[in-house]
């Protein structure tokens, strides 16, 4: 039972994603480092939890005791949501209107920095658009015409037709970039961009299975069986396919030998030639991994102006080497 339980761990709403960013800060979790990633969005949340996720869970060490009301801990934890746990069934969902709720953080999590990136897609237009009906799962942002945009109270015909060429642009994004936008519960930035580079091509990752998943490093059991719980809901299956159809379809990437392949890096600070997220993207573009947390296995901490003390600190103290914008812009080709 508890396998049929896993794969109610993806389920979000019958019309839209299974997951959405929710809670403030939770981690992208791995084997490896638990913290998380600095700057990035919370990751999503599922619409439906049950006693043995919990007790799954707990037996990974993740911090939910296994007598815990876990009605009292989801209030808590999503204060802004409303459960409710039907009779005859083993799982809570979310109840009535805050569904809406969840779809509207699901996109904006997808048009996120850290995602798909999309211009004039934050929080005040999306409630607009869901709102107005003409958005009900992320499949329908790229069925929106500008003429129906500009009708809204928000929009004018030059910010409808911006906004709707933007997510045209989305359609071929980079893979990690669409995987990070699914909203994989704990797949951040990072593991997205591990994911990419395994398996070249969402179809790929889409058929893989627990051994395929956990031959990467930054993959344990409980994050290959929330990605395996994704792919094998048939509501993200379908979405997905409705993508596809529409022309939202990630490029697919190149594998292999990268030239920062097993380099770790920190950036802390700003720099002038560019912002923190994209210095990061680039980075695991040529294979490293980039992380919040200075450790032995830091490569170099990347320093631009007013760096975090803490970081810095902590370089000095474990001998991890400074590199600065100038060496930085070398090492990435620029």
């Amino acid at each position: 039972m508890k396998k049929l339980f896993l794969l109610l761990l993806s389920i979000i709403l019958a019309f839209s994603f299974v997951t959405t960013s929710l809670a403030s800060g939770e981690e992208e979790l791995t084997d490896v480092d638990i913290e998380s990633e600095e700057g990035q969005p919370a990751t999503p949340i599922d619409d439906t939890l049950d006693d043995d996720y919990y007790e799954e869970l707990n037996e990974d060490s993740v911090l939910i005791d296994n007598e815990q009301d876990y009605e009292e801990a989801l209030k808590k934890q999503y204060p802004e949501l409303e459960f409710e746990r039907p009779n005859g069934e083993v799982v809570y969902r979310v109840k009535g209107e805050s569904s809406d709720y969840i779809l509207k953080r699901a996109i904006e999590y997808y048009a996120s920095k850290p995602a798909l990136n999309i211009e004039g897609l934050g929080e005040k237009n999306v409630v607009a658009l869901v709102d107005a009906g003409l958005v009900k799962s992320i499949a329908d942002l790229y069925r929106l015409k500008a003429i129906d945009v500009a009708k809204l109270e928000r929009f004018g015909e030059l910010s409808a037709n911006n906004l709707v060429e933007a997510i045209e642009k989305s359609k071929d994004s980079p893979l990690n970039k669409f995987i990070t936008a699914l909203g994989i519960r704990h797949v951040g930035a990072q593991t997205a961009t591990a994911l990419a580079r395994k398996f070249g091509s969402l179809d790929k990752l889409i058929n893989a299975g627990a051994e395929d998943l956990l031959e990467i490093n930054d993959i344990g059991e409980v994050v290959a069986e929330s990605i395996l719980a994704y792919f094998a809901d048939e509501e993200n299956v379908k979405l997905l396919e409705e993508m596809r159809g529409l022309g939202a379809w990630p490029a697919e990437e190149k594998t292999g030998d990268l030239p920062l392949n097993g380099k770790s890096y920190i950036v802390t600070g700003t720099l002038a030639s560019m912002g923190r997220e994209e210095a990061e993207d680039k980075l695991r573009a040529l294979g490293a991994t980039v992380t919040s947390s200075v450790t032995r296995t830091t490569t170099a901490l990347i320093v631009g102006e007013k760096p975090g003390k803490g970081k810095t600190d902590k370089a000095d103290q474990l001998g991890i080497p400074r590199i600065s914008e100038a060496e930085f812009l070398k090492l990435i080709g620029k």
